[in-house]
């Protein structure tokens, strides 16, 4: 499988244009909006997975710098996230990077 990520998007943009868009160039295994954890809109990026990485090099060849819903997008291939700015499972609140330990009372709480 192969993940290419999907920026510029219009915040109205829908998986299924995505799916729609994307689909042409290849089997899609999965297609995800990024969306704001607190609102629920669209942060304007995406993820597009497709089954083999030839028709994700079809895709980022015959989507990049062109428009969906209005908006020049950028297609490029993902990369992975370093581990040092992953989301830990044990942090609290936005932005915390150390999780809260109750027994000694250090580290970030959101409830004070």
């Amino acid at each position: 499988m192969s993940k290419i990520f999907v920026a510029g998007l219009d915040y109205n943009t829908s998986e299924k244009t995505l799916n729609e868009a994307f689909g042409k160039y290849g089997t899609l295994v999965s297609t995800i909006i990024i969306k704001d954890r607190d609102s629920g809109k669209s942060r304007g990026f995406g993820f597009v997975e497709f089954d083999n990485p030839q028709s994700s090099r079809l895709a980022i060849d015959g989507m990049d710098q062109e428009y969906l819903d209005g908006r020049k997008i950028t297609v490029d291939v993902a990369k992975e996230k370093p581990k040092s700015e992953r989301r830990n499972d044990k942090t609290q609140g936005k932005g915390r990077d150390k999780p809260y330990n109750r027994r000694e009372g250090k580290g970030h709480s959101t409830n004070r």
